[in-house]
């Protein structure tokens, strides 16, 4: 259980890191 718990806060990471990259190069993109 606790395994499971890790790994699905190591993928809600995953997520926001990527999701921030894309708003960042998306902004990037608007603001150029």
């Amino acid at each position: 259980m606790s395994e499971l718990s890790r790994n699905l806060v190591h993928l809600r990471w995953l997520l926001k890191l990527v999701d921030f990259r894309a708003v960042g190069k998306l902004s990037w993109r608007s603001t150029v």
